[in-house]
């Protein structure tokens, strides 16, 4: 009669076959090697112009160098230029499927657009302090057209008129407790 085999999870020797320490099993083959990874060119969806029935696709390619111009391409479907070719438009979607330097991508305009620069704190529009940039008018902010000429009185002046607001406040009389 043949004793029962325990299985490998009980087994205290079943370690010595899975380490190969006296080469039981056979030598796995050596993994694949490394593909290295391909460094695609930066290129940015613009946007899309449409001239008549055709779709073009306007893109941007920002080389490493940075002393280098950007490079503008405006491509329709099937149109090749450079290490650009459009494959196929998907205007409706904010796709295009392109290849790049012989590697198919997809761009989107969320995802592969450029990003919006962003203006200095002194420059441009303010559009949050409502004052517009430049030189102010005599007489500050108050005197522009379409604010308020109304001055309130300031600290120590009180309420009673004598300020040098340009319309006085009346004077109260003060409340007294009976």
């Amino acid at each position: 009669m043949a004793a029962a085999v325990p299985d490998d999870d009980s087994n205290p020797y079943a370690v010595i076959s899975e380490r190969n320490v006296f080469h039981l099993n056979p030598i796995p083959p050596p993994p694949p090697p490394d593909t290295p990874k391909v460094e695609l060119p930066t290129i940015k969806l613009s946007g899309f112009l449409r001239i008549g029935k055709t779709t073009h696709a306007l893109f941007s390619y920002s080389p490493k160098d940075k002393k280098e111009e950007p490079i503008y391409y405006d491509l329709a479907d099937g149109e090749k230029e450079g290490i650009l070719e459009v494959v196929k438009i998907h205007e409706d979607r904010g796709e295009v499927e392109i290849i790049n330097s012989g590697t198919p991508v997809t761009l989107s305009l969320k995802k592969d657009s450029l990003e919006p620069k962003e203006t200095e704190p002194n420059k441009g529009p303010q559009a949050d302090s409502g004052t517009p940039p430049g030189p102010q008018p005599p007489g500050g902010p108050e005197h522009m057209p379409g604010r308020s000429a109304y001055r309130f009185p300031g600290p120590g002046q009180g309420g009673g008129g004598g300020g040098s607001s340009a319309f006085p406040i009346p004077s109260r009389r003060s409340r007294v407790q009976q």
